[in-house]
């Protein structure tokens, strides 16, 4: 009499005598896959309920790239003429992923994991996250998004995170995908004194690479208001456009001493009014910049 598994476990890996069975729909995909990866498309996400045969279907893959004696979905040579594949298991929550958010760090790069919820319910949509709080604890920022009603096409997106204020949509979907079905509300206008601040600073300077504490300190060589380190980082992402517009790049970097900010100035970019001009002053950019909230 033959046994099957219902799931598979990842980090376990097949036992010694397991035989994988290949449907069609998982032929498809593995094709898929392969196709895709010879056109330049290296990331997947395979999605599916519970016992469907994901975490199999991942086991098998590896034990053909690993060069197994016999193939169930691919040949590693469909995909690529090296000899040998290196397969990374991230199962987990916080030491794992806090490798993938070193790597992001150290290559300035965005990693965007897509995760499930769990079906209990809870006040805190962020309690749903599956697994432990150490996904939470580890990524920047959190996205969850929970139908209002199991098919009706509706839902509301919970958003939290280090460098965004906390944040609720409501959200309609339409046309294969999500919009945002709030009115736009335009929050009272604040003169951009921050923006024009950093802009006066790092015409100058030319770079920056250093804390947000330390930024508030460079930008008191130019102007007497107070600003906030905790805030520097979630206002640079806010107007990262109008940066562009002043020929400013930023980014964010980390080092041993923890979080840091990257500013780059370039003339040639640079489509205010001030770019050739000396002696520009805070006063003076915060008439050319745009009237924003901050």
């Amino acid at each position: 009499m033959r046994q099957f598994s219902l799931s598979a476990n990842i980090e376990e890996g097949f036992a010694s005598e397991a035989k994988y069975i290949v449907t069609p729909n998982a032929r498809q995909v593995a094709e898929g896959i392969a196709n895709g990866f010879r056109s330049g498309v290296h990331s997947y996400t395979i999605i599916g309920s519970y016992g469907t045969g994901k975490s199999s279907f991942l086991l098998a893959l590896e034990r053909d790239l690993m060069g197994g004696k016999q193939y169930d979905l691919l040949n590693p040579s469909e995909l690529s003429e090296k000899k040998k594949f290196e397969v990374l298991k991230i199962v987990g929550d916080y030491k794992e992923l806090s490798v993938l958010k070193g790597l992001a760090d150290k290559l300035r790069i965005t990693v965007l994991l897509v995760h499930h919820t769990r079906k209990c319910k809870d006040n805190d949509p962020f309690n749903m996250i599956s697994g432990s709080a150490g996904i939470s604890g580890c990524v920047d920022g959190s996205l969850v998004l929970i139908e209002t009603k199991r098919g009706s096409r509706t839902a509301r997106l919970y958003c939290v995170g280090r460098d965004i204020e906390n944040h609720e949509l409501n959200l309609a979907f339409e046309s294969n995908r999500w919009t945002v079905t709030d009115e736009e509300s335009h929050p009272p206008s604040k003169d951009n004194i921050f923006l024009a601040a950093v802009y006066v600073f790092i015409k100058d300077a030319g770079h920056f690479e250093r804390t947000a504490t330390e930024l508030i300190e460079a930008l008191k060589t130019v102007s007497t208001e107070k600003f906030h380190a905790n805030r520097v980082t979630r206002d640079l992402v806010q107007n990262g456009y109008k940066l562009k517009q002043c020929g400013i790049d930023f980014c964010c970097g980390r080092n041993h001493s923890g979080r840091k900010i990257i500013l780059d100035y370039c003339s040639a970019r640079d489509g205010s009014d001030s770019k050739n001009g000396s002696g520009v002053t805070v006063t003076k950019m915060r008439t050319e910049l745009p009237q924003t909230s901050i």
